[in-house]
């Protein structure tokens, strides 16, 4: 049985198998449809619509189902559950940890993992590394078969359970989160520094801010610009992060304001409807959040919030 859950916690079986196994997807470059290959006595296909879940048999040939277990050269998963790279110098390049589950974009350019109940993207040469926003699994159950449009903007994800199949899409993008920020004119803040945000700091005996508490802790910006006004100190930092969450930490929302004044960029290749490949909005941080730089004396406040999401267009 394949079942549909969307982000409302709502679901839609989509499919019912009798007396076969699915042990392979793939989702089709329109994002709408995904083909299921079903062993039973004999092999078949099925062209599944994800809105209604209309089905109908296809022959094996025309679809390539991805092999999961299929790594690029040199990338495996050792004893450890590391996912690791082996680079021309032989040396083994550790790109992630904890790797329960891993599968390689149709290009070989990149890599998803699954890793405590949530997926992750990561190039081979490690510089992008994303949590999936919305694709944890259900009840922390183990995903256990991935698929890749060709496309390679969509993902396809299955997690089962006794002999339920729960199938998920997700939308791969990179994200990046910029604040401006306002600090006293005394503050020490310069470009390059690392920025801790925070609700709580700890003090020392003269009141000045020692470090952050740590579990009060929201985000970790570099400072990319410091510029004097009549204010203070105005700051641009970026997020050093790579957890997806870091935008709802520091706004409370993972999505943009209805107020936000937001931009889109929307490109159709082929035959594809349009698609988002960029958005760009600002939102306002959450009240009670705090800015300190190591050795700094002084509190900063966050000003705003900026999120750019994009495909990932770098793992193509």
């Amino acid at each position: 049985m394949l079942i549909r859950v969307r982000r409302d916690g709502s679901s839609t079986v989509l499919a019912e198998f009798e007396q076969q196994i699915c042990d392979g997807l793939i989702l089709e470059p329109d994002g709408q449809h995904v083909v299921a290959k079903c062993v039973g006595e004999t092999e078949h296909y099925y062209r599944i619509e994800m809105a209604d879940g209309v089905r109908v048999e296809v022959v094996a040939s025309d679809y390539e189902l991805h092999d999961r277990n299929c790594l690029p050269a040199g990338v495996h998963v050792d004893d450890q559950h590391r996912l690791t790279r082996t680079v021309d110098s032989g040396e083994n390049v550790i790109l992630a940890t904890d790797v329960q589950a891993v599968c390689s974009h149709p290009r070989a350019r990149g890599l998803i993992y699954e890793s405590h109940g949530s997926l992750w993207a990561v190039s081979l040469d490690g510089r992008v590394k994303r949590e999936l926003a919305g694709a944890q699994s259900p009840g922390n159950l183990q995903a256990h078969m991935f698929s890749w449009s060709p496309c390679g903007v969509y993902l396809a994800h299955c997690y089962q359970h006794n002999y339920r199949g729960t199938v998920r899409r997700a939308a791969l993008g990179t994200e990046d989160v910029r604040a401006r920020l306002l600090f006293p004119a005394t503050s020490r803040v310069q470009a390059g520094d690392r920025i801790w945000v925070a609700q709580r700091f700890y003090l020392d005996d003269q009141g000045l801010p020692r470090e952050p508490v740590w579990g009060t802790l929201k985000a970790l910006l570099r400072a990319e610009g410091v510029v004097a006004s009549e204010e203070g100190l105005a700051v641009e930092a970026v997020s050093e992060g790579v957890e997806a969450r870091v935008v709802e930490r520091l706004t409370g929302s993972n999505e943009a304001p209805k107020a936000a004044d937001e931009g889109h960029i929307s490109i159709s290749t082929g035959p594809q409807a349009p698609a988002t490949w960029v958005q760009t909005f600002t939102a306002e941080p959450l009240p009670g959040l705090n800015a300190w730089v190591k050795g700094d004396t002084t509190l900063g406040s966050i000003v705003s919030v900026t999120v750019t999401r994009r495909r990932l267009t770098e793992l193509e």
